[in-house]
C-alpha cells in the first residue's frame, strides 16, 4: 500500500506539472495594472465561448471576454502575441450578430489594429422531380464562405470613439486619414487606397514615432 501511495503521489505531481506546461509566459491587463503572469488561451475565431485562463501563485482564475481583464499578452514560441477585447460582428446572409472577444493585434502600440476571421457554411439542397413528381437521389451542396474583418483603435487620442476598436471599412485613405491626422507626412505617402502591407507599414512607422512630430 505504501508503494500504491508512493506512486500515486508522483503521478499526481507529473499529471500538475504537464498542465502547468500548457500555460504560456505572459501577461494581463487588469482594471488598474498589468499583471505578469503564466497564461492559457485557445483561439477559435467564430466561437464566443472563449476562456482565458491564469495562472499566478499555482492559483487558476478563468475570465471571458468582456470581464475584468480587457487584454493580454502570450508567449508564442520568441515573439509575444498581443490580444485585446473587441465587440465583432458578424454576418450570414442576412442575420448579423455581435459579441465580445479577444482578438488578436496585428499591430500595437499608439494605433492597433485587430484582425478577425469567421466562417460559415450554407447548405442546399437540389430536388430531383419527372413530370412534377420528386424524385429520390436529391442533390446537396455546401459552399464555406470566409470573411475577415479588421478593428483599429488609437489609444493616445482623448477622442473615446477613436479609442474605441472599430470596424475598419476599407483600405483606403478617407477611411484612414482620421488616426493620421496628426502626421501629415505619413498621410502624404498614402495613396487613395493602400494595401494590407502598405496599412502594416504605416502603422509601424507611426507608432515607432518616426513618422512625423505628434501635435
Amino acid at each position: 500500500k505504501k508503494v500504491f501511495f508512493i506512486n500515486a503521489g508522483i503521478l499526481v505531481s507529473l499529471l500538475s506539472s504537464a498542465q502547468k506546461d500548457d500555460f504560456k509566459v505572459g501577461y494581463a491587463l487588469g482594471a488598474l495594472d498589468t499583471i505578469k503572469c503564466r497564461l492559457q488561451f485557445i483561439e477559435k475565431h467564430g466561437v464566443p465561448n472563449q476562456t482565458l485562463i491564469l495562472l499566478i501563485n499555482d492559483a487558476q482564475t478563468t475570465f471571458f471576454p468582456g470581464g475584468p481583464i480587457a487584454g493580454f499578452g502570450i508567449q508564442v514560441e520568441k515573439e509575444m502575441v498581443h490580444y485585446g477585447t473587441v465587440d465583432v460582428e458578424t454576418s450570414i446572409g442576412e442575420r448579423r450578430t455581435a459579441q465580445i472577444l479577444f482578438v488578436k493585434k496585428l499591430v500595437a502600440g499608439k494605433i492597433d489594429l485587430y484582425e478577425y476571421s469567421y466562417s460559415y457554411t450554407k447548405t442546399t439542397t437540389k430536388t430531383v422531380t419527372r413530370n412534377g413528381v420528386p424524385q429520390p437521389g436529391s442533390n446537396t451542396s455546401s459552399i464555406t464562405t470566409k470573411t475577415t474583418n479588421y478593428y483599429i483603435a488609437k489609444n493616445d487620442s482623448a477622442n473615446l470613439f477613436l479609442a474605441r476598436p472599430s470596424l475598419l471599412p476599407s483600405f483606403r485613405k478617407i477611411d484612414l486619414e482620421i488616426y493620421f491626422s496628426d502626421t501629415q507626412d505619413i498621410l502624404d505617402k498614402m495613396g487613395k487606397k493602400i494595401n494590407y502591407k502598405e496599412l502594416i507599414a504605416f502603422l509601424k512607422e507611426y507608432n515607432s514615432g518616426s513618422g512625423g512630430k505628434v501635435s
